[in-house]
């Protein structure tokens, strides 16, 4: 079951006095979700900087298909980070 949490903000305008805001907020089923999608992409993060350098790169001598592949990883870390963070809320 979907619950939704309504929080007031208060909005400044210029010369209308305080205005106030109301903005929804989701919590249960879909954040449950957004969460676990968020750890198995972390997980799967962390298992490709093992599998990756160990077994598929280690047969390559050259140095830049190593960096290529931690290139991109710090790329996605970034971006899911970012996603993770991005409804945070004070």
């Amino acid at each position: 079951m979907l619950q939704e949490a309504y929080i007031v903000t208060k909005l400044c305008g210029k010369r209308t006095g305080e205005s106030y805001k109301l903005r929804r907020e989701e919590t249960g089923a879909k954040m449950k979700r957004r969460g676990v999608f968020f750890v198995a992409a972390a997980l799967f993060l962390v298992l490709l900087a093992y599998v990756v350098p160990y077994a598929v790169l280690s047969g390559v001598d050259a140095w830049y298909g190593s960096f290529l592949f931690w290139a991109a990883f710090g790329l996605a870390a970034i971006l899911l980070n970012a996603a993770i963070t991005s409804s945070w809320r004070d």
